[in-house]
């Protein structure tokens, strides 16, 4: 083969090569068949998020940051950048896939909605942040094993009666709010120190690392301060004279502290107002 025709031929080769990798990039990303954006009032619902999911359908009113921190699935404190009114504007998304698909898909098909509508753009990169870390506390791990119950994840059971134990749900960790509002109760049977690392991080707003080693399962029955603000773990206990979570996490030998370490960040880096349609 000539070297003019050899080159020609590799060149399309390769035009060939990036044209059916961006085409099979697109057919991985499914889109929604149809969509409508429009902006909504909070009063009509308080101002919470609200959504359905049905048969392929699905049917949101949330600000522009919520939308964006479900559909590329991160925590609050994850995402960084855009304007204010992303915090503050309410839209009404209705939108219908092609085929009847589950609420987490429909949540990923949100993102190239957003992208196209809201002319999103975002990056990742990874930043040193606060975080928290379970490792071993002086003395040992103060871990059990017991009964636990297999609960209905949409029908829990409701709370004891006062002075009644919590039946401890198996493979699952749950949160109440003690009586009269003095405090939570965590409560969790045959859970891993994955689980608890990803439970306490949703509820202390912060990503949890587990650094204890500990690979077996074990209960999780402990209590501690309503009053406290999820992220501030500097005391053992406070006025309610229930501990903190730095202080209930110690009742199982478990030593949790704030540190710094890399956490990703979803970085808004640029975002319009979508045209009402």
């Amino acid at each position: 083969m000539a070297p003019l025709v050899q080159s020609a031929w590799r060149f399309g080769v390769m035009v060939f090569s990036v044209m059916a990798g961006v085409l099979l990039a697109q057919q991985a990303r499914p889109v929604f068949e149809v969509a409508s954006i429009r902006p909504s009032h909070p009063d009509a619902h308080g101002g919470t998020i609200m959504h359905e999911f049905s048969n392929g359908r699905v049917s949101v009113e949330a600000t522009a940051w919520s939308l964006i921190q479900a559909a590329f699935g991160v925590r609050n404190d994850q995402m960084s950048g855009g304007p204010n009114w992303i915090f503050d504007d309410y839209y009404s998304v209705i939108a219908k896939a092609e085929r009847p698909v589950g609420a987490s898909e429909m949540w990923r098909m949100m993102v190239p909605l957003l992208e196209d509508r809201f002319h999103l753009k975002t990056h990742r990169e990874k930043r040193q942040l606060p975080v928290y870390k379970l490792s071993v506390a002086s003395g040992g791990l103060k871990l059990r094993q017991g009964a636990c119950v297999s609960w209905e994840e949409r029908t829990p059971p409701p709370p004891p009666v006062h002075g009644a134990k919590f039946a401890l749900p198996c493979g699952r960790l749950l949160s109440y709010v003690i009586e009269r509002g003095t405090g939570v109760e965590f409560v969790g049977g045959k859970i891993s120190m994955s689980d608890l690392a990803e439970f306490l991080t949703r509820q202390l707003r912060h990503p949890v690392i587990d650094e204890t080693g500990y690979k077996g399962i074990f209960d999780i029955d402990v209590k501690l301060s309503s009053d406290e603000v999820f992220g501030r773990v500097s005391s053992d206990s406070d006025p309610s004279g229930l501990p903190t979570a730095s202080g209930a996490m110690r009742e199982l030998g478990i030593k949790l502290e704030l540190v710094k370490g890399p956490v990703e960040m979803l970085v808004i880096d640029s975002i319009a107002r979508p045209d009402p349609n």
